[in-house]
């Protein structure tokens, strides 16, 4: 190209340019500065209109725009508050305001652009950024009031929620809470775990003991949490009377089975003795094939009641349902809880055959009551596999003193030779084999050497 038309190109753009300054708009020629990174003569232009006094609302958009690029977000917020004046109902206005305060942590600057915006156009993002830098800022009256005017808008956050609820209940102002919670969890999703539990609380202190049960037995069967059970149940038994802890113990027990006999003996510690009862009555009628779990459960809630009508009962029906091992599982409950002499008060006929499936059990309770032969009668009777194995040391030492060592050998002999003998059990019969002299696994069986009681002692 020669010098000549270059010459001519560059008198045409330079002429070009200078129209473009020359018919367009300050604002115009201040933006192309700033988007050409020329930011120091954008404000420098900015500044002569400013200080003219000829700056337009566009001007000073533009002009916040370029100190931001320039690194001086301070002289941007204070342009947008000017202009924040001029146009109070623009809400962009106030949201780059906020954002700019917060581009160099002026959190005062920043927490008073959001108040004004939340005021026009509150949204949950918005309320929410206020609310924390209230109280980061220690303006706890501030925030208490912003809560409490948002409190029905549906705009706060699950915790904002809780917090103002807790300040209401704080100053006395429960039902107010109450409401606002009730109304929350009535929204698409509800209220998590914590705020519902909270709101229950409030229930509970505010006398609504039927709906706090009625609401606990629904959210118990979304949780799918057993043992909030009985956490729940007894916060209201501190309270409540029968008619609503016993509905929702009967709804917890019946979503969680496993919960029931825990929950009966926690409520009779708490003194709320009719609910317990309630809670476990008919549970040891034969229809109902009672197990451990029942059965000791019972006896723990009489324990704690002091009901000795509620342990006859117990034993009056399961004699009529006639399961031995139920009727075994009791007498081992009432052994162990109110000792062998407790036992023999309670039930003082209580057959061999049902000792014979607890021999350890029914041999101290025959000699407890001074029946030496119901003693022979269960060591000479009594399967080797009855005995528990933490019990098989005591059951050696209750079959050498009323057998001897012989049969005793020869009990553990057939065990050896079945292979059912325990290996905790080697020593003793290595011992025993050395001791009458038969060496182990040859001897004869000599069981013959006393006479088998074949008839129940009486």
């Amino acid at each position: 190209m020669s010098s000549a038309r270059l010459h001519i190109l560059l008198v045409c753009g330079a002429c070009a340019t200078m129209g473009m300054f020359l018919w367009s708009g300050p604002e115009e020629r201040i933006a192309k500065l700033a988007r050409d990174g020329r930011t120091r003569e954008a404000a420098s232009a900015a500044e002569g209109i400013l200080q003219k006094g000829e700056a337009t609302q566009q001007l000073l958009t533009t002009l916040a725009r370029v100190y931001e690029l320039g690194g001086a977000p301070a002289r941007a917020a204070d342009l947008l508050e000017i202009l924040a004046l001029a146009r109070p109902a623009d809400a962009g206005v106030l949201r780059w305001l906020a954002h700019s305060y917060a581009s160099y942590g002026h959190t005062v600057g920043r927490a008073e652009a959001l108040a004004r915006l939340v005021r026009i156009d509150p949204t949950p993002e918005a309320l929410a950024e206020l609310l924390v830098l209230l109280r980061l800022d220690g303006r706890f009256e501030e925030e208490a009031v912003t809560l409490d005017l948002f409190g029905e808008s549906g705009l706060l956050g699950a915790s904002d929620l809780e917090r103002l609820a807790l300040l209401l209940s704080q100053n006395g102002r429960e039902p107010r809470a109450v409401a606002l919670l009730r109304a929350a969890d009535g929204r698409p999703g509800g209220l998590d775990e914590r705020r519902r539990r909270l709101l229950f609380e409030l229930l509970v202190r505010e006398g609504a003991h039927g709906e706090a049960a009625t609401l606990a037995a629904g959210w118990l069967a979304e949780w799918r949490k057993p043992w909030l059970v009985p956490t729940l149940v007894l916060r209201l038994a501190r309270a409540a009377p029968d008619e609503a802890v016993g509905r929702l113990a009967e709804a917890g027990t019946a979503l969680y089975p496993d919960t029931r006999f825990f929950l009966a003996k926690s409520l009779a510690e708490a003194g709320r003795g009719r609910a317990a009862l309630a809670l476990i009555a008919g549970r040891l009628r034969p229809e109902a094939r009672p197990g451990e779990a029942e059965i000791g459960g019972t006896v723990a809630v009489a324990a704690v009641l002091g009901d000795r009508a509620l342990l006859v009962q117990a034993i009056a029906q399961l004699r009529a349902g006639g399961d031995a091992e139920a009727q075994a599982i009791l007498a081992e409950a009432l052994a162990t809880t109110h000792g062998l002499a407790g036992l023999a008060t309670l039930w003082p006929d209580l057959p061999p055959e049902i000792l014979l499936r607890r021999p350890v059990l029914g041999v101290a309770f025959a000699r407890l009551t001074r029946r030496d032969g119901l003693v022979r009668w269960l060591a000479a009777s009594a399967e080797f596999g009855a005995v528990r194995p933490a019990e098989q040391a005591a059951w050696l030492t209750i079959l050498r003193a009323e057998l001897g060592p012989s049969a005793t050998f020869a009990l553990l002999d057939r065990q050896a030779r079945w292979g059912e003998l325990p290996a905790r059990l080697g020593p003793a019969y290595r011992a025993l084999a050395a001791e009458t002299g038969h060496p182990p696994n040859r001897v004869q069986h000599e069981l013959a050497s006393f006479v088998r009681v074949t008839r129940s002692p009486r």
